[in-house]
């Protein structure tokens, strides 16, 4: 994340997103990445964060509320 912060603009690509960001109150990554994102998105830097799933409903909260918008992409 850190080379993407430092390459800017770029893209990252979580694939399994519900896997990383997991509803668990114990899920290091959820403390992690929430300042992260937060701070991303205050200083306005131009770094684009695209998340995977088939389980939408399965990501924290607080990682999915404030912090992403959803596209649905139905099957064929």
């Amino acid at each position: 994340l850190e080379e993407a912060e430092d390459k800017r603009p770029s893209c990252v690509f979580f694939d399994e997103v519900d896997a990383l960001f997991t509803k668990a109150p114990d899920n290091p990554l959820n403390s992690t990445f929430i300042p992260f994102f937060d701070r991303i998105s205050k200083e306005g830097k131009k770094v684009f964060f695209i998340g995977a799933t088939n389980k939408v409903l399965d990501v924290s909260d607080n990682i999915r509320v404030r912090r992403l918008d959803t596209a649905y992409f139905p099957l064929p």
